[in-house]
């Protein structure tokens, strides 16, 4: 006989202790992993380290059991940061994506199994609403993609596909069905750049897949998650079209009538109506916004500048945090506009921050020569440093020292007052030594240091994708950083204009387009 009232008793009490968010993961699978890496922000512009890393920690998963209805998976659980009120998470496991980037609520609470055997995923719980739509959309975007014909970008047309095995299998790709095959198209933006985004302009943006998604779950949904969900959409949509129109930027700005008619079609998603944010709005809407400058001649930050906050803060910060070693001799005095007018407290402590980094003293910490002695560059203070950073078996770091750094050896090889470094980012020094003695990635002419990978200098700069440049003032403060090739004359020519200008005068520099 079961005494009714203290199950009942024993369930209300189970119950009243359910509070707080939480996300509830089970995985079905004959080898199911016993942890996941769950990487969540507060704050999201970009998964990029330099702009919005996030936290990353650990789920460590528990066997199911037969009372819980897990029985045969592996289950995980996260409670959620009870002081977020609104953030974005990620899942993974191995090389493996549970979520990307989806979107939560503080007190959102969903039940979630993966079932790999069967190859679906099953939502339950109070909000499963919202992360079942944000599943279907990705399911969306990716069948867009799945459903694309591949583009291999090339500079011509002649003289592909030359060698037997590679010519015979563009042939039979191109003698497939259509109706349920893709095939390779080749892309020669000077040629057929814009006929590729035409094509692609023939939909209106209004008439994409996912908008269909979206309104078949709009009775599951908040406002508030409809909102979140329609910026999302705009955002990828902006994206994909950005990146056709990024490849013949050019074309769109000499022949004006093409790039009124690309702004035209964009202009049907309203991105300025939007009052809702999301990372990849953001990053679309910036992209955009870039373009448009180019197109008409505008000034980039005064468009961020047309749009309401907090996009209009979101902009600015992605901008300049995703950029800050692009902007070159702008950087200063973009950051000192972008501070100057952003209202979110988290994005103008972030851009001060990075500010004081790129602007103060150079750290020198963990810098060691090649017998292993450390070195401080503050040691040759008034005098201006251009420091390369590279790794070994980098191509490109081969070609800029070749066609870049050489020559500049000998445009400043007659001026004391300039000093060329190198800084190796390696993970080992063995492997610096031997690159070193090679003589194709620098020479004894150059200071030549090695940092430690993921030590303070790196992570500090942000140095992350190779080769990059940044030049150190007389005054040991850092005064441009570079993603850019730029050609030695105009190298020798910064360097020159550093030496003998004042940090007060460097920043003042007109502002320009990017």
């Amino acid at each position: 006989m079961v005494d009714h009232s203290a199950a009942e008793g024993q369930e209300g009490e189970s119950s009243s202790a359910q509070v707080g968010g939480m996300i509830y993961l089970e995985i079905a699978s004959a080898n199911p992993p016993d942890t996941l890496w769950l990487t969540y922000w507060e704050h999201l512009l970009s998964d990029a380290p330099e702009v919005t890393p996030g936290i990353t920690l650990p789920l460590i998963g528990q066997k199911g059991t037969f009372f819980e209805g897990s029985s045969g998976t592996k289950v995980f659980s996260w409670a959620l940061p009870p002081d977020v009120e609104n953030g974005y998470f990620s899942i993974r496991y191995d090389e493996v994506e549970l979520a990307k980037q989806w979107s939560f609520s503080a007190g959102n609470r969903v039940r979630l199994r993966v079932d790999l055997r069967k190859g679906n995923i099953l939502f339950g719980g109070p909000t499963a609403g919202y992360y079942r739509t944000q599943y279907l959309l990705d399911q969306a975007f990716s069948e867009e993609r799945f459903n694309s014909d591949p583009i291999l970008i090339a500079s011509r047309s002649e003289g592909l596909f030359t060698d037997s095995a590679s010519r015979a299998s563009y042939q039979k790709a191109h003698r497939q069905p259509e109706d349920i095959h893709v095939r390779m198209k080749v892309l020669v933006p000077a040629e057929s750049g814009w006929d590729h985004l035409a094509t692609y302009m023939e939909t209106p943006m209004q008439e994409h897949p996912a908008w269909r998604v979206l309104d078949s779950q709009r009775q599951t949904l908040s406002a508030d998650e409809y909102a979140v969900l329609e910026a999302r959409i705009m955002g990828e949509i902006l994206n994909r079209a950005d990146n056709k129109a990024e490849m013949i930027a050019d074309q769109l700005v000499k022949e004006s009538a093409k790039g009124e008619k690309f702004l035209a079609w964009v202009s049907g998603l309203k991105p300025h109506d939007s009052s809702i944010s999301h990372p990849r709005l953001i990053q679309g809407v910036t992209s955009l916004e870039v373009l448009r400058a180019k197109i008409k001649g505008e000034k980039v930050m005064d468009n961020f500048l047309s749009y309401s906050p907090p996009i209009r803060d979101e902009l600015i910060g992605y901008y300049l945090l995703s950029n800050h070693n692009r902007l070159n001799e702008q950087l200063g005095a973009l950051f000192q506009l972008g501070i100057s007018r952003i209202e979110t407290p988290w994005i103008k402590e972030k851009l001060e921050s990075l500010q004081e980094i790129k602007s103060g003293q150079f750290d020198s910490a963990g810098l060691v020569d090649p017998q292993g002695v450390p070195l401080d560059l503050t040691d040759f203070k008034g005098k201006t440093i251009l420091i390369h950073y590279w790794i070994s078996g980098c191509k490109f770091c081969i070609d800029d020292y070749r066609s870049v750094l050489q020559p500049l050896e000998d445009l400043v090889a007659g001026n004391p007052e300039i000093l060329l470094v190198t800084i190796n980012a390696d993970s080992g020094r063995d492997s610096w030594v031997k690159s070193l003695a090679t003589g194709n990635y620098t020479s004894d002419r150059f200071l030549n240091l090695k940092a430690e990978r993921g030590g303070p200098v790196l992570s500090r700069y942000a140095v992350h994708t190779f080769p990059q440049k940044m030049i150190i003032g007389p005054d040991s403060n850092v005064r441009m950083q570079s993603l850019d090739r730029i050609e030695p004359e105009k190298l020798e020519t910064i360097l020159d204009s550093i030496q003998s200008t004042s940090p007060v005068s460097h920043l003042s520099t007109k502002i320009l387009l990017p």
